[in-house]
């Protein structure tokens, strides 16, 4: 993930808060570069902590939502594979798609 790479370059440099935000904001693209300008405070836009907050919440766990529900699309039980595996494996990727999935929608993907 690119947050983890940029982590190092600021801390080699040594800079403030400030100047890591203002230097993350440069790298952001599209949607991004968007949900930066329009609904970040200027809090935000200068603390890289919440900002790196921020982008985790906004843009890194709809990631890794979406890629688990596509991946519940298209998981079939593999042939030998045990039952009690698949279902611990199905049972990861409801709870990282969404913890609070309604039984029904668990059905659905079962």
């Amino acid at each position: 993930m690119w947050l983890d790479h940029f982590d190092i370059v600021p801390n080699y440099h040594q800079w403030m808060e400030q100047k890591k935000a203002m230097e993350a904001s440069t790298l952001l693209q599209s949607s991004a570069t968007t949900w930066y300008i329009v609904q970040q405070s200027k809090e935000v836009k200068q603390n890289w902590q919440t900002l790196r907050s921020q982008l985790i919440l906004n843009f890194v766990l709809q990631d890794l939502t979406q890629t688990a529900l596509q991946q519940l699309q298209i998981m079939k039980q593999q042939p030998l594979e045990p039952l009690a595996e698949f279902a611990v494996k199905l049972n990861q990727l409801l709870l990282r798609a969404d913890p609070t999935m309604s039984e029904k929608m668990k059905l659905f993907y079962l």
